[in-house]
């Protein structure tokens, strides 16, 4: 499923509010072995944090349930209810065993640490790092709790009236946007479905077909960002 976000030179859209938080491993060249110990403490508080975000429990729970209707008997009977089921069901297995790695990943840290080897001391530091890049990543995603926000995404651009500056800076953002897709760490389907030439630099109109998960979720927090970029343009 996709859903369409329109959107008319971006100046008057807001910014986001959800990146309240920034956390970020630092790791010490010259104190790699307190370092470590810190960045096991940092990692571990964020791991909880966004547990709580993720509300685990709830989904252990819930996952619980599903896997005993699942197995009742006359599951089958409504297939479109019960692969409804199993997406859900599969949802909630898939968060609950990122957390479990999680955790996994902090554990083996630790035994690093003990261990006070240089060459383990610095693995889990780097996989620490990446772990921290990782909880970024999913604690937006547990902001998005919109009813759309795990659906594909049509971005239509349009330069409206502003002659050519607007439809210059409408191309700009195609291609921001595009770069943005294409690199994201969901993978994301790109396709451009409509470009129409401005009359004399840039677009008038353009649009791209964005396929993945919580690709609108996350395009709608990115479109926020540009907004921010848009005003300081002038």
């Amino acid at each position: 499923m996709r859903m369409h976000m329109h959107m008319l030179f971006l100046a008057h859209l807001r910014a986001p509010s959800f990146r309240h938080r920034r956390h970020n491993v630092a790791l010490a060249i010259d104190q790699p072995q307190q370092s470590l110990h810190e960045a096991i403490a940092s990692v571990g508080a964020r791991i909880g944090e966004t547990g709580e975000l993720l509300d685990l429990d709830r989904r252990r729970a819930a996952a619980g349930e599903l896997e005993a209707q699942s197995a009742s008997e006359g599951f089958w009977e409504d297939a479109d209810a019960a692969e409804a089921t199993l997406r859900t069901l599969a949802e909630h297995r898939a968060v609950l065993e990122q957390a479990a790695r999680w955790e996994a990943a902090v554990e083996d840290a630790k035994a690093a640490a003990d261990l006070e080897e240089a060459e383990l001391v610095e693995e889990a530091s780097a996989a620490l790092a990446s772990l921290d890049g990782e909880l970024d990543a999913w604690e937006l995603r547990s902001l998005m709790g919109g009813a759309h926000d795990s659906c594909g995404a049509v971005l239509t651009l349009t330069a409206g009236a502003g002659g050519v500056d607007a439809q210059d800076w409408a191309e700009m953002l195609l291609r921001m946007y595009r770069r943005w897709a294409e690199g994201h760490p969901s993978g994301y389907r790109v396709t451009l479905t409509e470009r129409t030439e401005g009359e004399e630099a840039g677009i008038k109109s353009a649009a791209l077909t964005i396929d993945g998960p919580y690709a609108y979720g996350h395009l709608k927090a990115e479109r926020g960002a540009a907004a921010a970029r848009g005003r300081g343009r002038g």
